[in-house]
């Protein structure tokens, strides 16, 4: 290599070749810097954005599954409420029906609710004491031996 002797002309270019390099060498070092702070910057908010985007995912599927919740609520509300109607006009199709034939029943000179097999049972007669069927069998006798033999036989067993 060949010296330029200081204070030359040649020295002095080659001073500020020297300084060039070292400001490019400067600048390229900050601008890695920068990018490597970028590039650290985009991560961060990457990751936080990713972290939104879950979150809203999961905030999505909850309101879904709250909605069908309502709905599947809504749908079991409608199909007892509709149990219950049918249930009552059943209970009043009943009702009218029973009605009508007490009608016509009476019609024919009878008492109402006879003419149904169990007719006074579903109206709750035998508590009022209607009755009118046919009376029940005596209770059978208890097994001998169980001290509830004949009355002559207690008797004897106290001592009399």
């Amino acid at each position: 290599p060949r010296f330029a002797p200081p204070g030359s002309f040649e020295y002095r270019f080659g001073l500020k070749y020297r300084e060039i390099d070292e400001l490019e060498k400067q600048q390229i070092e900050r601008v890695k810097q920068e990018m490597d702070q970028q590039r650290m910057k985009l991560e961060h908010e990457m990751e936080g954005a990713m972290f939104d985007f879950q979150a809203e995912q999961i905030r999505a599927d909850l309101l879904r599954q709250q909605e069908e919740l309502r709905r599947l609520e809504e749908m079991k509300t409608e199909k007892m409420r509709r149990r219950q109607e049918y249930d009552f006009r059943m209970d009043d199709e009943q009702r009218l029906n029973m009605m009508d034939d007490d009608r016509q029943h009476m019609m024919r000179g009878g008492r109402p609710g006879m003419d149904q097999p169990g007719g006074n049972m579903l109206r709750g007669d035998n508590q009022r004491g209607g009755g009118g069927g046919a009376p029940l069998p005596p209770p059978p006798a208890p097994p001998a031996g169980m001290g509830f033999d004949s009355p002559s036989d207690q008797g004897l067993a106290y001592g009399g």
